[in-house]
């Protein structure tokens, strides 16, 4: 997910993506009943930018 929306600062961008992500990790959770079911890792080409995965496991 990429937030551009230039009339939030970024730290109110890195909370929004922050609380989405763990929404939506915490709706799978329940919903399937997975423990984790994302997996959150930095970008490796840029470190300030995570990646977002589903964890296999």
């Amino acid at each position: 997910m990429s937030l551009y929306d230039d009339s939030i600062g970024y730290e109110a961008k890195k909370l929004k993506t922050r609380k989405t992500v763990k929404e939506l990790n915490d709706q799978l959770e329940k919903k399937f009943d997975l423990k984790n079911p994302l997996e959150v890792r930095r970008k490796p080409s840029d470190k300030r930018q995570y990646e977002v995965f589903i964890n296999e496991k």
